[in-house]
């Protein structure tokens, strides 16, 4: 189809635009036709109602209610996830039983530590045994 049309042409296809028979290339057509510069003034209403036609076409609606939900969840997810580390991380990993009690202070767990090696270091029985048996060893006791 020629992209350049006659005055007749253009009417005919107003006529039938306006009926609702026209193709997309004869509505491409008119909208060329009716945006030249030196455009008839019997088409100058057809201008103005195509013209308020496709700027409602061509604008972009940008939909509010999905950027809000994938927001809202991703703000949901992260606090969750910022929350489970808190609450993970604040509580007290380190402990040790002593006579059968479980001690969570870590001054306490370490002072029993330190106390366990030295009275081993003054014991005369173990001197064969090199550090790494006796970290080794340590550790064991404190692993329940």
């Amino acid at each position: 189809m020629s992209r350049i049309i006659t005055v007749q042409k253009a009417r005919l296809l107003l006529d039938k635009y306006y009926e609702g028979f026209t193709s997309v290339e004869e509505e491409k057509l008119l909208y060329i036709f009716l945006s030249q510069k030196n455009l008839p003034e019997q088409f100058e209403a057809d201008k103005a109602i195509l013209s308020y036609f496709s700027s409602h076409k061509k604008k972009n609606k940008t939909r509010v209610v999905p950027l809000l939900r994938w927001t809202s969840i991703a703000a949901s997810v992260t606090i969750g996830i910022i929350l489970t580390c808190f609450l993970t991380f604040g509580t007290t990993n380190s402990y040790a039983y002593v006579d059968g009690k479980k001690i969570t202070d870590i001054e306490q767990v370490k002072e029993q530590a330190f106390a366990s090696i030295l009275s081993w270091n003054n014991s005369n029985d173990n001197t064969n045994l090199d550090m790494d048996e006796l970290i080794i060893q340590q550790l064991q006791l404190f692993v329940k």
